[in-house]
């Protein structure tokens, strides 16, 4: 789960995420690319902010497993005050083969 805490619209938000393999170790995403959704709810066939490698989603730590997800401004528009979103990362390997993990986005929205 990925809680961003509060977050003041008009700011951009960076959300750092590690990728595990399926044993939980820590996974190399050398050759990986990543998209990054968040809906309304889990059931919705539409996304509200979709990110992907090279267009919101940057790798910054290759052998660790780290990349970052920027949501901005507009992004942020769509989301209602203190919501709970159901989110996924899909992730590519070199091979074309795709694993996805579900989670929440815990969204606190101060509109000052």
């Amino acid at each position: 789960m990925s809680n961003l805490g509060t977050i003041t619209r008009g700011d951009d938000e960076v959300i750092q995420l590690t990728v595990r393999n399926g044993d939980k170790t820590i996974r190399n995403i050398t050759g990986d690319s990543f998209v990054f959704t968040m809906k309304r709810s889990k059931f919705d066939s539409t996304h509200l902010v979709q990110k992907a490698s090279g267009s919101g989603i940057v790798k910054t730590n290759t052998a660790g497993g780290q990349i970052e997800v920027t949501l901005d401004n507009d992004d942020l528009l769509v989301l209602d005050r203190e919501t709970r979103y159901p989110a996924e990362l899909e992730v590519t390997d070199s091979g074309g083969k795709k694993a996805t993990t579900p989670f929440t986005v815990d969204f606190l929205l101060d509109l000052a």
